[in-house]
This record gives C-alpha cells, structure tokens and sequence, in this order.
C-alpha cells in the first residue's frame, strides 16, 4: 500500500469517525442523555483531525499561490531578439537574486544590432548610463521619452566606423557593446551586462567575441577600453581578458579621457563624462596581433 493510499483512508476513517460522533452527540442530546464515551472520543477526534487537515491544505494553498507570484514576479517579459524572433531572458531562481551557474563560452554570441532593434538597444544603453552616473553620484540628462541624451542608439546604428553589439548568453539578449573603429584600432566605448548574468562569464567571452570580430574586420593594431581608477572590479577584469595599461614615456599608466565606470566588471566604458561626472581613468589595450 503507498503512503498516499494510506493517507487518503486515514482522512476517510476519521471524517467519518467525526459523522459518527456528531450524529451520536446530536441523538443522545435530544433523548437528554448523556453520551457515551466512545461517542465523546469519536466526536473530539474527528474534530481534531479535521481541523488539522483544513488549515493544512489551507496552508499547501497559500505556498502554491505565493511560488507562483514569484515565479510571475522575477520573470522578466520576452523582448524581441535580432532576426525577428523573441529571446526571453532567464528569470532570478534563487536567494541570491541571480543564476549562480557559470555560462559556457559556447552558449555566448555577438550579433550586430540593427534599426529594427533599436529600442531594446536604447534601453540598454539607458540602463548602463544611470548605473555609470550612480558612481559619481549625478544623475544623467533625459528627454521628454526618459531616455539618456548622451547615447543614442539610432547614432550608433547608423554612425560611420560605430558597431553596435547584442550580447547573448543561452538565447537570452544580456547586454550590449559599442565599438568604434579608429584608423587601425578599435575603442570599446561601453559594454553592458544586466546584473542577473554577472559573474557568470558572460563578459569575458564576449569581449572574446568582440576580438576575434576585430581581428576578422582588419583591424591590425588593437584594441582599448577605459576603466577608472576607483573600479579596481573593473580593472581585474579586463587584466583578466589580456588587457594591459597604456604606459606614456616615462613608463607610467597613461591617463584617458575624464570617464567613469561603475564598480562593477560588466558594465565598462565610457559614454560620455559630462553625463557621469569626471573621475581619472587609465587606458588599457590589447594587441590584436598575435
């Protein structure tokens, strides 16, 4: 006999233990009686089991219906993917907030944007500007829509020598990246990755991606990107990738354009310092030739 069997002839014998004890202290009573024993302790157990068993399945209930609002809660809506069809990103399973599973390196892809994706791009963008300006503790510029007014993703898509970036982990649209061609180099001007696939890899095997597009694209010399000073994640990160600092003459790390870049390894660059504050950054390269 199974367990679940078992169960659903216990609950049976004792409702109806509780019939016959209520029926039994029902007829005694009228005839003014009073009840027999065996009718007291049928009644009183029924009565205990039964309260049991409701507030039990009240309680299954209310844990089904809590999962599932918070199943609905953390799942992000599908957005549109490139190609035309819909990539739903993975929702937060977990009490950290975040999938703890590393991302293989073959799960993760670049595809260029196009205009039909523009807005998914600008979104993105909005989102790693307010996270740039959260540093340095301003608040960027927004238009009537509440878009950044520093980056705009129509400029990129169609802006000469600028390559806008999805960035994919496991079909899911995760972030993004803005490359911008300079004679024989290429410059890194963001890259953005949504906190739930952070430490994960992802950035590292995109950046892999981005290089090997760089290397396909003819650009002979290398690559750079800006980190500052205050983001020591940061600067683990791209020394990880194989980028190393811009020395000047004398030997020392030279200094880039006043950027900032949040305290976070996977959104990096810099969109423009007038929006974010100015904060000392160094220059990193890697050499695109082997």
């Amino acid at each position: 006999m199974s367990r679940r069997v078992a169960q659903r002839i216990v609950t049976v014998l004792s409702i109806a233990a509780l019939a016959v004890g209520f029926v039994g202290f029902v007829v005694y009573r009228a005839r003014t009686a009073k009840p027999p024993l065996a009718i007291d302790v049928l009644f009183a157990y029924g009565a205990v089991f039964t309260l049991f068993l409701f507030f039990d399945t009240i309680g299954r209930q209310a844990v089904r219906l809590r999962v599932e609002s918070d199943r609905a809660r953390v799942r992000p809506a599908p957005r549109p993917g490139v190609g035309g069809r819909e990539v739903a990103p993975v929702g937060r399973p977990g009490s950290a907030g975040r999938p703890s599973v590393t991302v293989a390196e073959r799960d993760v892809r670049v595809e260029r944007v196009t205009a039909d994706h523009a807005a998914a791009l600008q979104t993105q963008m909005d989102a790693a500007v307010r996270e740039l300006g959260a540093l340095a503790d301003r608040r960027p510029q927004v238009d009537a829509q509440g878009h950044v007014v520093e980056l705009r993703a129509s400029e990129w898509i169609d802006g000469e020598n600028r390559f806008p970036f999805f960035i994919f982990a496991e079909e899911a649209c995760v972030g993004c990246c803005l490359l911008e061609r300079t004679g024989g180099a290429f410059d890194i001007q963001l890259m953005y990755i949504e906190p739930v696939y952070r430490r994960r890899h992802v950035a590292s095997h995109a950046v892999a991606r981005i290089v090997a597009f760089a290397r396909m694209a003819g650009v002979e010399r290398q690559m750079t990107i800006s980190v500052t000073d205050v983001n020591h994640r940061g600067r683990r990160f791209v020394e990880a990738c194989g980028f190393r600092p811009v020395l000047d003459d004398e030997g020392a790390a030279s200094e880039g354009a006043e950027e900032a870049v949040p305290p976070a390894a996977d959104a990096v660059g810099a969109p423009g310092s007038d929006a974010v504050g100015a904060t000392g950054s160094t220059r990193w390269m890697f050499p695109l030739r082997e």
